[in-house]
């Protein structure tokens, strides 16, 4: 969808379970390729105009996400990796601890990662910040600690520039200059 006019842009694909869209493709985690790679439990596949295709397998990653129409990001092993459409990587980096997915700015130049520790049932949050990482370099430009620990996760957000950040929950929010 269009952001200012809600309108549907892009192509129209029927599939059902996707992780990420961009305006072309669309990412899914639920479909395997087991017999192909027996070994793997991550895969990711793309669906484009031309069909269903493997776009990424591996031992471990959280859902795929489109950075922009071309680039895709996956975390997992200690690691952030960036790949094209064609599944050919195009930065590492390696990182500490488990991390999810926490936004992109709408050019695709900066996006943002939770790390995060958690215990008992129902879960409590033990700690959480969030790092936001330039897209071409893989380095991170800044690092916002939570102070205070919403129930579940904080909420982040761009803007389409990329150069302010807001992050926060119910009991606290901040906006950051991230020049």
């Amino acid at each position: 969808l269009d952001s200012h006019t809600l309108t549907p842009v892009g192509k129209h694909f029927a599939e059902s379970v996707p992780s990420s869209v961009s305006a072309t493709a669309v990412l899914t985690g639920n479909t395997s390729w087991h017999r192909d790679y027996p070994k793997d439990s991550t895969f990711v596949g793309l669906t484009d105009e031309h069909g269903l295709r493997l776009l990424f397998h591996g031992d471990c990653g959280f859902p795929a996400k489109f950075l922009n129409n071309e680039t895709v990001m996956l975390v997992g092993c200690g690691k952030i990796r960036t790949m094209n459409v064609w599944g050919t990587i195009l930065k590492e980096a390696a990182i500490s601890g488990p991390a999810k997915f926490a936004g992109v700015s709408q050019n695709g130049k900066r996006f943002a990662l939770e790390f995060f520790d958690e215990r008992g049932d129902p879960s409590l949050l033990l700690y959480e910040c969030i790092a936001v990482f330039d897209t071409d370099t893989l380095h991170p430009v800044a690092m916002v600690r939570i102070s205070e620990m919403p129930e579940r996760q904080s909420w982040s957000a761009f803007s389409p520039d990329g150069r302010y950040f807001v992050a926060g929950n119910p009991n606290d929010l901040s906006l950051y200059d991230l020049q």
